[in-house]
């Protein structure tokens, strides 16, 4: 429990008058017998009765219910006086958490969703949204898609500099080792410097974290046809085309795989296939101007 929690009885102020969520309503009514936890600002250790405004109250609330002190005897009465209090609690709180998670402030947004949890435990519909959101929230920040140096390393990549992003993605792969993204990126820089047997590594590991998309395959099977593993490259390559069926590096790279492996009709049809969809392509051009 927070240790500038403590609990008092219902100020007189807030004893005997209803707090109304509507005016409808019959309102909440503050029961004297049920101690109240107050969260006690940093520079006091003790408070009188009278001086303590509904915000304490309210955060301390909040702290007890997040401690997870289930067997707490008045925790449903707490949530009830939370919401006759703040009854735009929800709205209120996932609107701040959203606006953390947009400033990259993932740890905060979590803390505050946890808060809100406690206010809406399963199954309100409240906490499947809650939920939705931690998520979000978890994953984004462990894989550090808003970082500077794993943005600068694909931009480094992507101008031909691998050295120079390799540098930066080792440093992000430090601070988010879960980052999916970030193995890939590795992967596709190790491929680009020759690095074969280090690139099936960070791809595989990418895999392991959950990219099995077609370009993480596709590169996968690049690293794997250069050290002569046909078989498996074959399977990577058909597990990209299965997962993006109209992307022309994958269908190449088929193409490319089927002349290393002699089928030379296959590798033709493939880069006719790769040609209906860029006609340009030199790889497709030359390989077809060759075998005729």
């Amino acid at each position: 429990m927070n240790s500038r929690i403590i609990f008092i009885q219902a100020p007189e102020s807030l004893r005997g008058k209803p707090i109304k969520l509507y005016e409808q309503d019959e309102g909440f009514f503050i029961n004297p017998d049920i101690p109240v936890p107050v969260e006690l600002p940093e520079h006091l250790d003790n408070i009188n009765t009278e001086d303590i405004t509904s915000e304490m109250i309210l955060s301390g609330m909040l702290r007890v219910i997040k401690a997870g002190e289930e067997k707490l005897e008045w925790i449903e009465y707490y949530r009830e006086f939370i919401l006759a209090m703040r009854p735009d609690i929800f709205n209120e709180f996932t609107g701040a958490a959203i606006t953390k998670i947009i400033n990259s402030d993932f740890q905060m947004a979590l803390e505050i969703l946890d808060i809100l949890h406690g206010v809406f435990p399963e199954p309100a519909w409240q906490s499947m949204t809650i939920e939705l959101l931690k998520s979000f929230a978890a994953e984004t920040r462990d894989n550090g898609l808003n970082d500077e140096a794993y943005k600068k390393a694909c931009e480094l990549t992507e101008q031909g500099k691998a050295e120079e992003g390799l540098l930066l993605i080792h440093g992000f792969l430090e601070r988010y080792p879960r980052s999916w993204h970030g193995w890939f990126v590795l992967g596709w820089e190790l491929r680009l410097l020759g690095r074969w047997q280090d690139g099936i590594a960070a791809l595989r590991k990418t895999i392991e974290l959950g990219g099995t998309n077609g370009d993480t395959r596709n590169e996968l099977a690049i690293c794997l046809m250069e050290t002569g593993d046909l078989a498996a490259a074959r399977e990577e390559l058909e597990a990209a085309h299965k997962d993006a069926p109209d992307n022309v590096k994958i269908i190449s790279n088929l193409g490319i795989l089927a002349v290393k492996d002699g089928r030379p009709g296959e590798a033709a049809a493939f880069f006719k296939t790769v040609l209906e969809h860029d006609s340009d392509d030199p790889i497709a051009k030359k390989y077809l101007a060759g075998s005729s």
